[in-house]
C-alpha cells in the first residue's frame, strides 16, 4: 500500500498531516503492521510511544506485538514521579521527555514507536530514559526516520526500521 498518498506534505515549512493515514482504517492497519514485523521475534515486553503520534501508533504496534505500551511524556505532565530528560528537537527549541519511574522494569525489552524522526534528538532522549530505568532497547520502529538519523553514530547501533522513505 502506497502510505504517502495519506501524507499530506505544508511546503516550505517541513512538516507534514498524518490526518488523513490516522482517519483510513486499511492505511492505519498495513502501517502498523508493517511497524511491528520486523519486531514479531524480538520477545519485546514493551513498547515505548513518543507523545504524541507514538501513543497512537504505539498502541496499535503493541497489539500487533501483544505486549503492553510506556508512554514517554513531554513537559511536566505525569503527576508522578518520574525520569527526565532534556533535547533540543527539530525546531531548534529546548523540550523535555519525562516517563513515570516505574514504568519500565529492570531488563525489559523495549521498542520505541514514533512517528517521523528527523534529527533523532528525541529518539536519543527516549533511549536515554529507557536505559537509565534498566530497561533494553531491542528497536526503533517509525513511519518515517530520515537518512540523517539512520546514519547517526549512536542511533546506528540500533535496529531502526521505518514504513516508508519520505
Amino acid at each position: 500500500m502506497n502510505l504517502k498518498k495519506y501524507i499530506r506534505e505544508m511546503k516550505g515549512k517541513n512538516r507534514v498531516d498524518l490526518t488523513l493515514l490516522a482517519g483510513n482504517p486499511d492505511a492505519l492497519q498495513f502501517l502498523l503492521k508493517s511497524m511491528a514485523e520486523p519486531f514479531l521475534n524480538s520477545h519485546i515486553d514493551k513498547v515505548a510511544g513518543l507523545e504524541s503520534m507514538g501513543f497512537v501508533f504505539g498502541a496499535g504496534v503493541a497489539l500487533e506485538l501483544g505486549t503492553g505500551v510506556v508512554m514517554i511524556r513531554k513537559g511536566d505532565n505525569v503527576p508522578w514521579t518520574t525520569k527526565s530528560v532534556e533535547f533540543t528537537d527539530y525546531t531548534n527549541k529546548t523540550k523535555s521527555f519525562q516517563i513515570a519511574d516505574y514504568a519500565i522494569k529492570l531488563n525489559e525489552k523495549i521498542l520505541i514507536v514514533d512517528d517521523w524522526s528527523e534529527t533523532g534528538a528525541q529518539l536519543k532522549a527516549a533511549i536515554s530514559l529507557i536505559e537509565e530505568m534498566g530497561g533494553i532497547v531491542k528497536g526503533i520502529s517509525c513511519l518515517n526516520i530520515d537518512p540523517q538519523v539512520r546514519n547517526d553514530r549512536m542511533l546506528s547501533q540500533y535496529n531502526m526500521f521505518s514504513s516508508i522513505d519520505y
